[in-house]
């Protein structure tokens, strides 16, 4: 590092640390502690080479970076904080925790979208999700709490959830106010309807991972 330093050269670090709940939120400048270090970032999905002048990536959707491969998970839905619908008004699901240390341990923390579906419903909505620690809330444990762009007529606990995360919208980051926060994942969601509504993104609503058990079993019998 000091020789990049010498050499003037400007340095980015990512911290390759898993399972951990230190804040590894975005700084910059003189906010960061090593000398030459200009920032330090929770993964290099959050890079933005505009920042050091460089030209901005070409391959975003909407302002998305289109994952590949896409994350498949399927869980059950489990009860959480309970600080989805009651102080956010935003009715997040929550995933249960198996689930999580099997598929998601390693998964970069951030804002992602994608599709999803719950239960014996062959219906898929489009999603925003979060993974990680919540910094607002300095949650101990990671969580998958995704938003289904949908209005349900009733909750679905203990039903299975099927997402397909197919877009990186943002890193992790806290936030000055609640109001705040919430601007912020309305924010998310309008720009991830707007990448899931590109072709690039929309082919994985077809995806048969989305749909349950019977009517797969189903399809391939027609087949």
């Amino acid at each position: 590092m000091q020789g990049a330093v010498a050499a003037g050269m400007k340095i980015v670090v990512v911290p390759s640390i898993v399972e951990t709940t230190e804040d590894y939120t975005i700084t910059t400048g003189a906010d960061t502690n090593a000398a030459g270090v200009c920032q330090v970032l929770p993964s290099l999905l959050a890079f933005q080479p505009q920042v050091f002048g460089l030209p901005p990536f070409k391959d975003l959707v909407e302002g998305v970076i289109p994952l590949e491969p896409v994350i498949k998970l399927k869980g059950t839905v489990v009860k959480g904080f309970g600080r989805g619908s009651k102080e956010l008004g935003i009715p997040t699901a929550n995933v249960d925790a198996d689930t999580l240390r099997q598929s998601m341990a390693e998964a970069v923390t951030g804002i992602y979208c994608g599709w999803a579906s719950v239960g014996d419903s062959t219906e898929v909505h489009k999603m925003v999700m979060s993974i990680g620690w919540n910094p607002f809330y300095s949650n101990k444990e990671k969580t998958a709490e995704p938003w289904i762009l949908h209005d349900f007529e009733k909750s679905f606990y203990g039903k299975e959830i099927r997402l397909v995360v197919c877009g990186y919208v943002r890193p992790e980051a806290n936030f000055s106010s609640l109001d705040a926060l919430i601007a912020r994942i309305h924010q998310d969601a309008d720009v991830s309807k707007a990448a899931l509504a590109n072709p690039q993104l929309q082919q994985y609503a077809g995806d048969s991972f989305l749909q349950p058990a019977q009517a797969s079993s189903t399809a391939n019998d027609a087949e």
